[in-house]
């Protein structure tokens, strides 16, 4: 995540600090893809596997719809 925000800051101080909508996305989805990281692996280990696939097909589905 810290190394996306450095990239973002260069890519924009070329003229200057203007955040655009394209980028403001790209943090969010690298920040919600860390929490879903973060929640997966600490939950892979209670949850059986079937609830777990729903789970990440549910996942993977709303972020594609997005």
């Amino acid at each position: 995540m810290a190394l996306a925000i450095v990239g973002l800051v260069f890519l924009s101080l070329s003229n200057g600090w203007h955040l655009n909508v394209n980028q403001l996305w790209f943090l969010i989805s690298a920040l919600a893809q860390a929490i879903f990281f973060v929640f997966n692996s600490r939950l892979v280990q209670k949850i059986a596997i079937l609830p777990l696939i729903c789970v990440q097909l549910l996942c993977t589905g709303t972020q594609a719809s997005v």
